[in-house]
């Protein structure tokens, strides 16, 4: 319905356009709102964030601590996130460091970020995102990938229609990524 979706991005650039200096601060915003769209609000809020130069990993992972739990693993996937965008601004940044001091139940979290924001990194290059996941620990390899699942429609082009685009993934995860694509693909018919 075009009037869900037109609200719905009326929350997000709400929350986007809500940060001010005071980060600590920020999201209570959202929480003035409906709150069917508290979670696209905070989604808005944590994009904003991650442009925001500004802001540090370790800042942005204390507002992580201090948010409802409803909301740590989506704040923890914005900190994988800003650490592509650290990449971007300096080259010599180590992304395998970005998860690390944060809770173990939400580095998988992490690592979806930074797989979800790896087309920005690699310039939508599917080998070079898939390599890149790889490169991580292992335990996280496939929480990495599957960031970049969510991002499919980044990477696909002429040369990679859906069914053939598993096939560029490691082999173990070719049928996690069939059974990812089928669901992206029935939410967009």
């Amino acid at each position: 319905n075009e009037f869900i979706s037109q609200k719905t991005e009326c929350y997000y650039g709400l929350g986007w356009y809500s940060i001010n200096h005071d980060y600590n601060d920020s999201f209570k915003s959202c929480n003035l709102i409906d709150i069917n769209y508290l979670e696209v609000c905070m989604r808005g809020e944590l994009q904003s964030l991650n442009v925001i130069s500004e802001i540090s990993l370790i800042q942005l992972k204390e507002i992580c601590d201090k948010l409802d739990n409803n909301f740590h693993g989506m704040c923890y996937r914005s900190v994988g996130v800003k650490g592509i965008y650290k990449k971007i601004e300096n080259n010599t940044f180590d992304l395998n460091n970005v998860c690390e001091d944060m809770p173990k139940e939400y580095k998988k979290d992490c690592y979806f970020g930074i797989g979800s924001f790896s087309n920005i990194l690699t310039k939508a290059d599917l080998s070079k995102s898939i390599e890149m996941c790889t490169n991580f620990n292992a335990t996280y390899i496939n929480d990495c990938l599957s960031g970049i699942l969510y991002m499919f429609e980044k990477y696909k082009d002429s040369e990679q229609d859906s069914v053939g685009f598993c096939n560029y993934f490691p082999e173990e995860f070719h049928n996690t990524c069939r059974r990812e694509i089928v669901k992206l693909i029935s939410k967009t018919i």
